[in-house]
């Protein structure tokens, strides 16, 4: 079954990635400075721990990421919708 959408999303959507490629920038520097030099550091292990701030959850948004590709390409070999494609390209 194939579902017809206007090709005005697919074009709001790439006229919006330079902003969110922006914002998501933004957030990931706000979020490295908060995480390695405002955090205090542990009282067992003292500064080791910071990397735990960065590797869970770089590992959780890994297989995020893994699972959100995977969905979108089951997506479009079940309904052959575009908009799923671009997910999967992006």
């Amino acid at each position: 079954m194939y579902i017809k959408i206007k090709n005005n999303h697919i074009e709001f959507i790439k006229s919006a990635n330079p902003y969110l490629i922006f914002a998501t920038i933004f957030a990931f520097v706000i979020g490295l400075y908060y995480s390695l030099f405002q955090s205090p550091p542990d009282y067992i292990q003292g500064d080791s721990m910071r990397i735990m701030y960065i590797h869970v959850p770089s590992a959780w948004f890994a297989l995020m990421t893994y699972s959100i590709l995977a969905g979108s390409c089951v997506l479009w070999f079940i309904t052959r919708n575009p908009l799923f494609n671009v997910v999967a390209r992006s």
